[in-house]
């Protein structure tokens, strides 16, 4: 029977601890959410195999994790040398109980500190983004729009949340870079070869082209005008039967508000299975 064998190193690579065994390591990653997480489980019996420092290979009884440090995790079986890089991340949390759990956050760690004070009029999106910009490597879809847009007090992070919310501009990271304005990048797609004969015992697909998916979606903002309230809407599609509605506050230009309108459109066609 082969057992895990779990690498844990810092940052530069010059510590690594060599573990017998785990009990689980949860991950959740998703494109819909800015910050991706690990948990790391061990056993009561955990044993130390090697501690690696600066290549010099020792056997110790523990592992020394603090809060914040930053950690890849590598998984092998045996002695097999292809290990494979599960997570790259901070530490957030360690839990002493039984069993130990160690809980990490990717890059979206460092979002989450350093609080901003900003107020822009008619703002870029390269302007609203920019401490995070500052903090990890970043790629942005490119929107001609200018917005208001408030921090009072917001970590990198949490601007970017608010971006989310108000513009529907999505944030994630994807090896340890940020990645702004849509959930799917090109780049980063796998295309898989499946064999109806061979892969797929039972299916019931039927294939759809753009002019078969007919949505339409409606945006609505309401903001403040003299005292009261007022909305401006905008619909952009082909009037099918799918309607999607979106809801904003504060958004006073319509065609910033048709510019989100049709990116979303955008996400919600396809052609294909």
């Amino acid at each position: 029977m082969r057992s895990v064998i779990t690498h844990i190193e810092d940052a530069t690579g010059s510590v690594a601890y060599k573990l017998n065994s785990l009990t689980e390591l949860t991950i959740k990653s998703s494109y819909e959410t800015l910050t991706d997480t690990a948990v790391l489980s061990f056993p009561r019996g955990l044993r130390v195999l090697e501690r690696t420092t600066e290549g010099s290979v020792e056997h110790v009884t523990g592992v020394n994790i603090d809060r914040g440090s930053y950690v890849e995790i590598w998984c092998e079986y045996d002695s097999v040398e292809h290990k494979k890089s599960r997570f790259q991340g901070y530490v957030t949390r360690v839990d002493p109980g039984q069993p130990v759990r160690i809980h990490l956050e990717d890059s979206a760690y460092l979002l989450k500190n350093g609080r901003q004070k900003f107020s822009l009029k008619e703002g870029k999106i390269e302007d609203i983004i920019s401490p995070a910009a500052a903090i990890l490597p970043t790629t942005s879809v490119e929107v001609k729009i200018y917005v208001k847009f408030k921090s009072d007090g917001l970590t990198p992070a949490q601007i970017l949340e608010k971006l989310k919310r108000q513009y529907q501009l999505q944030s994630f990271i994807h090896d340890k870079r940020l990645y702004i304005g849509q959930r799917f990048w090109p780049e980063y797609r796998t295309e898989h070869i499946l064999d109806f004969n061979y892969n797929i015992l039972e299916e019931r697909l039927e294939y759809y082209t753009t002019d078969d998916l007919d949505v339409t979606v409606r945006a609505t903002s309401t903001y403040p005008n003299a005292g009261k309230d007022e909305q401006i809407s905008v619909e952009v599609g082909g009037g099918g039967e799918q309607f999607r509605t979106l809801n904003f506050y504060g958004i006073t230009d319509e065609a910033v508000l048709r510019s989100i309108a049709e990116n979303e459109l955008g996400r919600m066609t396809f052609e294909g299975l």
